[in-house]
């Protein structure tokens, strides 16, 4: 039997080195801050990722697993700062899409290159052959919860 607690205790404790690799990134005097919140880079990047007409707020509150409140506070902010743009759902006049703007996709490739780099990181000195295994681990783990998420909505209601 796996260990199931020790696996999300270390998921856990990486996903927070991750966050504090990047918060003191943000701090660092030899490289430009990234002057961005990993909540407001979660939503970029789910709009980046997402239909190329933009996302609904809702759309990204799904996806996220967070309130529509809570996206919409972020996506006000990313808006004010120019990363995001709100435009008129061709479909639906009452609705409105969100996309990312030039400077948006432009940070979420400085994102992307810092991810990138910080994960390369803390895998240096592991075999390839081990991060492949590690990596098909994950997608297994993503595509079982989605499986799981499925078949809640599947479920007749008691």
């Amino acid at each position: 039997m796996i260990n199931g607690e020790a696996i999300w205790i270390k998921l856990f404790h990486l996903n927070d080195i991750l966050r504090e690799m990047y918060d003191n990134s943000n701090c660092r005097a030899d490289t430009p801050p990234l002057h961005t919140t990993l909540a407001q880079a979660k939503v970029m990047g789910t709009i980046l990722w997402g239909p190329d007409e933009g996302c609904s707020i809702k759309e990204i509150a799904e996806k996220l697993h967070i309130t529509s409140g809570a996206v919409s506070q972020i996506v006000d902010k990313v808006v004010h700062e120019g990363l995001v743009e709100r435009i008129a759902d061709a479909n639906d006049r009452r609705s409105v899409k969100v996309t990312l703007s030039a400077q948006g996709r432009a940070l979420h490739e400085r994102l992307n290159r810092y991810f990138e780099q910080a994960t390369s990181q803390l895998m240096a000195g592991i075999p390839q052959e081990k991060i492949n295994v590690f990596n098909e681990v994950l997608e297994h783990m993503i595509n079982a919860e989605k499986q799981i998420n499925q078949s809640k909505k599947t479920e007749p209601e008691k």
